[in-house]
């Protein structure tokens, strides 16, 4: 999409893509022509916008992933060091339930 000079005037011509081929599109050269490229410059915009907003949610996503991943570690030591306390004070797990030994 760019304003281009011919002869003595500028005309607004759009590019398309079709396959490897690029075709260039005439558009005028008046007040519509000027429509057209700010409009064309606003979805340019809204698309840079739609991006980076993809781009920061998924920055987000991975740390909210580091962030689970760190506590699942703090867990597991947090579960290793119960169960370390428990077998120290003579206690067994029987069906995955704590139960203290009794005294024989």
């Amino acid at each position: 999409m760019a304003w281009e000079t011919r002869g003595n005037g500028c005309y607004y011509y759009r590019k398309r893509r079709f396959g490897q081929t690029v075709t260039s599109v005439y558009h005028g050269n008046g007040p519509v022509a000027e429509l057209l490229s700010i409009l064309d410059e606003l979805e340019r915009e809204r698309r840079i916008v739609a991006c980076l907003s993809r781009l920061a949610q998924r920055i987000e996503w991975e740390e909210d992933q580091d962030l689970d991943r760190a506590l699942d570690e703090v867990a597991d030591l947090v579960r290793a060091l119960k169960e370390a306390v428990l077998l120290s004070n003579g206690c067994y797990q029987h069906r995955r339930q704590w139960r203290k030994r009794r005294d024989e």
